[in-house]
């Protein structure tokens, strides 16, 4: 068992806290750094989506994603915009 201190004035303030993780928050958007904002002009609020794929396609689509220096998002996302513009 724990010994008893004595209660002293630095014991009774308020101390800020330290024990934030270090993870952010799903849906946060982080600022842009400087160079970022040439590659974004603009940040809009950013929604996951999730699907469900075969398991032989998902990893076709992230080698893919891959070879191409994306991400899986920013691959599907130029994926879609190739459709659309179809």
């Amino acid at each position: 068992m724990a010994k008893a201190t004595a209660l002293s004035s630095d014991l009774m303030e308020i101390q800020e806290d330290t024990s934030k993780s270090n993870f952010d928050q799903r849906g946060i958007i982080k600022p842009i750094a400087k160079q970022d904002a040439k590659k974004q002009e603009t940040v809009e609020k950013q929604t996951p989506l999730q699907i469900r794929i075969p398991a032989s396609k998902a990893k076709a689509i992230k080698r893919e994603a891959l070879e191409a220096d994306q991400t899986v998002s920013e691959f599907m996302l130029a994926c879609f915009n190739a459709y659309i513009k179809k």
